[in-house]
């Protein structure tokens, strides 16, 4: 929905995590770092809505989750 109505040549990164910060190997930290330097990327402009997860940027609306443990996300750029 977001992706249909942000009109701004700043694109809009959605991130998340599989590992929560109590287990080995957190995924959240970067992942949120790679979400401010895809966000800050002149390259980027004009790209809208985008998902970092697992060092993978896709656009949001070709994004999904389709396997339950594991960290990446599906789908096509």
């Amino acid at each position: 929905m977001l992706g249909l109505h942000h009109g701004h040549d700043q694109p809009v990164v959605f991130t998340g995590a599989m590992r929560d910060s109590t287990m080995a190997g957190p995924d959240g930290p970067a992942n949120l770092y790679a979400a401010v330097i895809t966000a800050a990327d002149s390259q980027l402009r004009g790209a809208g809505t985008l998902g970092v997860l697992n060092h993978e940027i896709q656009a949001a609306c070709h994004a999904r989750k389709a396997h339950t443990t594991s960290p990446a996300a599906s789908g096509e750029v």
